[in-house]
């Protein structure tokens, strides 16, 4: 019980857990802890490797120095 409680509040899902512990009770099943964890708690968002390549300062200089001359 206190790990359903857990899940709902620090996972924000609490009104779709409450739905989906309706239903289970409703069928006459008992909330699986783990199975509901697993379906509710949130993934590790997989974000891409991303490569930047920095210019060398050289060119803002050559930058600064078109900007000086208009």
């Amino acid at each position: 019980m206190v790990g359903l409680l857990e899940l709902a509040a620090n996972h924000g899902v609490e009104a779709v857990l409450a739905e989906r512990l309706e239903a289970l009770l409703a069928a006459g099943e008992l909330p699986d802890l783990e199975q509901l964890q697993n379906e509710f708690a949130p993934r590790q968002a997989q974000c891409p490797d991303v490569a930047v390549d920095m210019p060398t300062a050289a060119l803002y200089d050559t930058l600064l120095g078109e900007e000086a001359s208009v």
